[in-house]
């Protein structure tokens, strides 16, 4: 390890990347990939490294990163609460997708 990723690399980063066809770092594309395979599973953060090859602690600065770009993106628009002029609509929709008339906010369904 020391050989390769320490503060002094016995390759400099041209070196490296001739040598293993790879880079030392993560491209964009592989840390939105990380941060997105993250967000539909419920498990524990260190079990994306052996799948991912990226450690734990980054897989959560990925997906940190990632939802923060999101929230900084559309969190205006679509993360906010309902206007009195949504209801109608939501309603509508919940009717037509559901079939029956009710449940906007009854997520728990524990009662």
């Amino acid at each position: 390890m020391r050989d390769y990723f320490s503060e002094n690399p016995l390759y400099n980063d041209a070196q490296f990347r001739h040598l293993f066809r790879m880079s030392r770092g993560f491209s964009g594309i592989q840390k939105c990939i990380a941060a997105i395979r993250q967000l539909p599973y419920d498990t524990a953060r260190d079990a994306w490294d052996e799948y991912l090859r990226i450690s734990a602690r980054s897989c959560l600065d990925y997906l940190e990163n990632f939802c923060e770009g999101v929230n900084f993106l559309y969190g205006r628009r679509y993360l906010r609460m309902p206007t009195a002029t949504d209801f109608p609509f939501l309603y509508e929709a919940h009717q037509r997708i559901h079939g029956f008339l009710g449940m906007l906010g009854s997520l728990d369904c524990t009662h």
